[in-house]
């Protein structure tokens, strides 16, 4: 019984001297630890002012996590694991340090070349009268030019917001750009309009006077039924095709000569099926019996779009 006793007295000896060597390792471990993490906390910290956080936020963000870890294993005491956890926060931020190089010289980049795009689309959009057409809008694009080059200068984290900037202000001034070309056609097509109205009239009083000139004197109209004036210029009115010019009395009288007009007018006709108002067509005159056949032949040959069309032409 002694014997057993002084063996039982021995190991809870050395059981309370490991423990005690234990703690103490322990405890003197804690300090290193929480050095370690207050140094990492600074270096995520300076991490920010070199824009990780923007360039390779989930890098960045998994380097926070692994130092909160961290926090919380030290304070509960486990050294060890703090330490496991302090050296993959250090991988971490590293990692994001260095994505976060390249990704911002892709941004610098690309953010200059939507400065340079959008100040290439003002100017376009000046010379195509945009200044005149829309003033408000050249004006918004104008300042967010300004706004984005002043981003650019200032910071390179502020690159992503540059380029935002840029981009917005190339659809301002794209937008200004579209609403003064249209402005310029719409007035085209106006001007076009009235002188397509001036040629006509322009027609119908020389058909007036040569109408005029072809009664005889006294002013009494000759008997019987009046010839046709001829003409020799025929405007394009709304509703008309190659086939009824053709049709009308003072061209041919005739629908499958209209071959002779397309051919004669090609320069203005791209296609015999689509012509437009306000046209003026040549009327070939003094024609071969051999041209008019070889032209019914080539109308007669081609589906056109009248219903009845292999019929006398009426």
């Amino acid at each position: 019984m002694v014997c057993r006793s002084r063996r039982a007295l021995r190991r809870a000896c050395l059981g309370a001297l490991s423990a005690a060597a234990a703690a103490g390792c322990q405890h003197r471990a804690v300090k290193p630890a929480g050095e370690a993490i207050a140094a990492l906390r600074s270096e995520i910290e300076a991490a920010r002012g070199e824009c990780v956080d923007t360039y390779a936020p989930d890098q960045y963000l998994a380097a926070q996590r692994r130092l909160a870890q961290a926090q919380l294993a030290l304070d509960a005491g486990s050294a060890m694991r703090s330490s496991r956890e302090i050296a993959r926060a250090g991988s971490e931020l590293e990692a994001a340090r260095a994505a976060s190089l390249t990704a911002r010289d892709d941004a610098r980049e690309r953010t200059a070349e939507a400065i340079a795009a959008a100040r290439t689309t003002i100017e376009a959009a000046d010379a195509d009268g945009a200044d005149d057409a829309a003033p408000v809008d050249m004006e918004r694009a104008r300042l967010r030019l300004e706004e984005a080059e002043t981003a650019f200068a200032a910071d390179p984290c502020r690159y992503p917001e540059a380029a935002g900037l840029a981009n917005l202000a190339a659809a301002i001034a794209g937008k200004a750009r579209s609403d003064a070309l249209l402005a310029r056609t719409q007035a085209e097509d106006v001007a076009a309009r009235a002188a397509a109205a001036a040629s006509a009239g322009r027609v119908e009083a020389e058909t007036e006077a040569r109408r005029r000139e072809s009664q005889p004197p006294g002013g009494r109209p000759p008997a019987g039924p009046a010839a046709p004036v001829r003409v020799d210029v025929w405007i394009v009115t709304p509703g008309q095709s190659l086939w009824r010019i053709a049709r009308d009395s003072r061209v041919y009288g005739d629908p499958f000569l209209w071959p002779l007009i397309y051919h004669f007018n090609r320069v203005q006709i791209f296609d015999p099926d689509l012509i437009f108002p306000g046209q003026e067509f040549h009327v070939p005159r003094d024609l071969s019996e051999e041209a008019m056949s070889r032209a019914r032949r080539e109308a007669r040959n081609r589906i056109w779009p009248v219903p009845g069309w292999k019929g006398d032409g009426r």
